[in-house]
């Protein structure tokens, strides 16, 4: 009996494996996708996808993964094989790739699991040609924009340019400026600017920017020169004021010190004459200065400068007049006040003088007094005697 037992085990043992090995034959597959060429842009194709079964005995029971769902079950022989079509189209724009994935899942009649494999291709794209073609194409179009670009940008720094310019022109027009030839400048730039087109857009504007910047050119410089004049010419009318100022109080320094003079009885003749000669030239250089101030209001520089330079020119010789009336005057005062001192000092000496005089004077009285009393009484004290 225990050999019967023996020879069963051994029976089971042997099936056990021969089924063993058929269920992992049945799980053996392969598959594969072809890798296909380089796509157009939106270009449809179709995948194969190849699936080996390599089961030496039983058949694979296989299903397919792809666009997000499953594929009904298919079956292939053991030693056999089936292609599989995928449809995958390319993007329209743009170069790069796209991975894509085909998965199987084959199983066996034994066993209801499922074995996996993937089946991975690429899809590039575009075509080299296609891709020369386009890069050629975006540099054309690039060029084309930049050139335009340039030449909207030309046009708008000319119009720029020439209304700049002819702002400046009216701004000088108002002051009185010659700019007949800024004009001209102007008028041609928006000849330029008014005929062009786009093949000639660019050298147009340039030119037409070119010839506003001209007249801007020419009329900053009447501008500057028109300022400068205004500027000296300012600058002249107010000195020929400070010089009046000026004048006028070394005048009234001169009526000082004469006022002085006559109380202590100095001859102020000759500073009389020199101060009102002063005055004469001021009251002049005052007509010069209200003329030119007059000028300078209506534009006439030169003659504002000319007119200003005279009353400085009578500003200055008032001034010397009066300066030489102050300085004489006042030098005989001081000597008159030195002389002065010295006589309020001798009569404060000679008062005291006096004073100790007066004192002495008493002195003496007051000793003759004193003696003669003295005498006196000594006469009457002693007696006389007869002989």
């Amino acid at each position: 009996m225990n050999k019967n037992l023996l020879k069963s085990w051994v029976i089971f043992l042997a099936i056990f494996l021969v089924v063993i090995g058929t269920v992992q034959a049945l799980a053996e597959f392969d598959a594969n996708a072809q890798q296909p060429s380089k796509f157009q842009w939106g270009e449809t194709k179709q995948i194969s996808i190849n699936v080996q079964c390599d089961n030496s005995a039983q058949s694979c029971r296989c299903k397919a993964y792809w666009d997000d769902e499953w594929s009904s079950e298919f079956l292939i022989n053991p030693q056999s094989s089936t292609t599989r079509y995928v449809s995958v189209t390319a993007p329209s724009t743009g170069q790069g790739s796209q991975s894509h994935n085909y998965r199987v899942g084959c199983n066996e009649y034994w066993d209801s699991t499922y074995v996996y494999d993937d089946a991975p291709f690429t899809v590039n794209y575009p075509t080299d040609a296609q891709w020369s073609q386009y890069q050629a194409e975006l540099q054309a179009k690039a060029q084309a924009e930049s050139a335009k670009n340039a030449a909207s940008s030309a046009i708008s720094s000319a119009n720029s340019a020439i209304n700049s310019a002819q702002s400046r022109v009216n701004e000088a027009s108002k002051i009185g400026a010659d700019v007949s030839s800024a004009t001209q400048y102007i008028n041609s730039a928006q000849s330029d600017y008014s005929t062009s087109y786009y093949q000639q857009a660019q050298s147009k504007a340039s030119s037409a920017q070119s010839s506003a910047s001209q007249a801007k050119s020419q009329v900053d410089s009447i501008i500057e020169e028109y300022n400068r004049k205004k500027t000296e010419a300012q600058n002249k009318v107010s000195d020929s004021n400070s010089a009046i100022d000026t004048a006028k109080q070394r005048i009234d320094a001169g009526d000082k010190v004469i006022g002085d003079a006559t109380i202590i009885g100095l001859d102020t003749a000759q500073a009389k004459a020199d101060i009102a000669t002063a005055r004469s030239k001021i009251d002049t250089a005052e007509d010069y200065y209200k003329e030119a101030s007059n000028l300078f209001s209506t534009g006439n520089f030169e003659g504002a400068k000319s007119k200003a330079q005279s009353a400085i020119d009578l500003s200055n010789q008032a001034e010397n007049l009066a300066t030489i009336a102050y300085n004489t005057l006042n030098e005989r005062l001081t000597v008159a006040g030195e002389s002065s001192k010295a006589i309020l000092n001798a009569n404060s000496e000679i008062s005291q003088m006096n004073e100790i005089l007066t004192k002495m004077d008493y002195i003496v009285r007051s000793t003759e007094k004193f003696w003669s009393f003295s005498f006196i009484t000594i006469f009457n004290f002693y007696p006389r005697t007869s002989t």
